[in-house]
């Protein structure tokens, strides 16, 4: 049947045929075209969903949504400025739902919502016929963890949803300048007319190794249901915001490890000062404590006046090693005696209180402790990077070729032992045993784009130790991570 060119066109863009399809090749629009008017679309739709919720039922309903989206300890009213704002609009607008009670939505409208559902019954028929058919997009999608496999600069990225296991190419132009292969970022992908786009996206990338957490999540779901769609995804939407918030709280604010000194004792820089009586007189008190150093050791370094008195001199304090682990001596902290003031320097109180009641028994008749401060591993650090300047980058030893083939041979040989190592993130498992089952291959599989990330990077990896490692655990150089269920989950 012949459309004038003045109808509407067929397609159901609410345009007419000759601003249209018309004359174009085989009636459809080039993808390119499709892209741009959903990118469009995405850029203006959230503006008139939020202004229409807004007029509805006030700025009260964004608190009530924010409050169940955000973690529980982070129960703060709403916050526009908040990163999370690319994650949490497109949920409140295509999947929130209030709960019956403690609502500013009258009963009767509750389950009407998400708000598109609202949005629509009330002002679809206004709409182009894209519009409508792209919300309707929107509310049947979910949000997920998508995989990045493959990045094309400038035009988009091949994904896996590591959930339902969909596989596809999305248009992206500005993720595809950022991203890179193995990361993983928490996006709904809207797919019209064969072309997907992305419409919200975390804005922080999550590195391949947290990809355990997803599969735990992913196990969890399965557990009820044999198939993963992205209807099943939407339905534990506030689980897997909890899997979201906790790694973006894990990567945004990092806790320091928990640093111990050789005694197992937790590592905080003390510094005890005594008043003596003379540096002689403290060093003959204290000079024990500088195992295999005899006085004409100490005194090498040692400064003097003219007269030949000693004005200053550091002495270490050391310890017997573990012979067993091939330890000669260890310090234990160190001591300088200027004038009348000693101060002593240990990384720990346990030490401290250690040093004390040494000090009180063997120093002279006439000396008194001071003080003693006591100060967090967090504070040091932070003033040793003020104080320090970052070096320039032509010292960088690690940067020689001498170097760098060292590092080379040692993590090669490293990585060589690795493939039959028991790995904490593989439930400790090796590499070769957790290559035999499904879950265990993705995870390995996350640790090689991990290494591969780095590759180039980290001092001595390079792709050749990478590449070795996928040839002896038999997984693909270059391909796609396999995820999920294959492509039964659909989109």
């Amino acid at each position: 049947m012949k459309v004038g060119r003045n109808e509407p066109c067929p397609c159901g863009s609410g345009l007419k045929y000759k601003n249209c399809h018309l004359g174009t090749e085989a009636g459809s629009r080039p993808p390119d075209d499709l892209w741009h008017r959903l990118h469009a679309l995405s850029a203006r739709l959230p503006t008139e969903l939020l202004r229409f919720a807004s007029n509805r039922y006030g700025r009260e309903l964004l608190n009530e949504a924010w409050l169940e989206f955000a973690p529980f300890e982070d129960q703060q009213p709403f916050d526009p400025d908040s990163i999370h704002i690319p994650v949490f609009m497109p949920w409140f607008f295509y999947h929130w739902r209030p709960e019956t009670e403690n609502t500013v939505v009258p009963r009767d409208q509750v389950d009407r919502f998400p708000i598109v559902s609202l949005y629509l019954s009330r002002r679809g028929r206004r709409e182009e016929p894209l519009v409508v058919r792209y919300l309707e997009a929107c509310r049947r999608s979910a949000l997920s963890f998508l995989q990045i496999d493959e990045v094309s600069v400038g035009a988009g990225l091949s994904v896996t949803d590591t959930l339902t296991g969909w596989q596809g190419f999305v248009s992206e132009r500005s993720g595809s300048e950022s991203l890179r292969r193995g990361d993983i970022v928490l996006a709904k992908v809207v797919t019209l007319d064969d072309v997907s786009v992305l419409d919200g996206c975390s804005p922080i990338a999550f590195p391949p190794l947290e990809k355990a957490t997803i599969i735990k999540l992913r196990n969890h779901i399965r557990k009820a249901h044999r198939s993963i769609t992205p209807e099943v995804v939407a339905d534990y939407d506030l689980e897997l915001l909890e899997v979201y918030h906790s790694i973006a709280e894990r990567l945004l604010n990092p806790a320091l490890p928990e640093l111990s000194n050789t005694d197992g004792d937790p590592l905080e820089f003390c510094r005890l000062t005594y008043e003596v009586p003379s540096p002689k007189s403290a060093l003959d008190a204290l000079r024990h404590l500088a195992l295999g150093h005899d006085e004409a050791e100490l005194l090498a370094g040692a400064t003097f006046d003219q007269g030949g008195e000693l004005l200053a001199v550091e002495v270490p304090w050391l310890k017997r090693g573990s012979a067993r682990l091939g330890m000669g001596k260890v310090g234990l902290g160190s001591i300088r005696i200027e004038g009348r003031r000693l101060v002593a320097e240990v990384n720990s109180q346990a030490r401290a209180l250690r040093f004390r009641k040494i000090a009180d028994r063997a120093l002279p008749a006439g000396s008194r402790h001071l003080s003693t401060v006591v100060e967090p591993i967090e504070a040091a650090l932070k003033a040793f990077r003020e104080e320090t300047p970052d070096p320039p980058p032509d010292d960088d030893l690690n940067q020689r070729p001498e170097i760098q083939a060292l590092l080379k041979e040692h993590l090669r040989a490293h990585y060589r032992a690795w493939v039959d190592e028991a790995v904490p993130a593989l439930a400790g498992k090796t590499p070769r045993q957790a290559m035999k089952t499904k879950d265990g291959r993705e995870m390995v599989e996350a640790l090689l784009l991990g290494l591969e990330q780095r590759a180039g990077q980290q001092p001595g990896l390079d792709h050749e130790i990478v590449a070795e490692l996928r040839a002896t655990l038999g997984t693909p150089t270059s391909s796609r991570s396999r995820s999920g269920e294959g492509s039964s989950g659909g989109r």
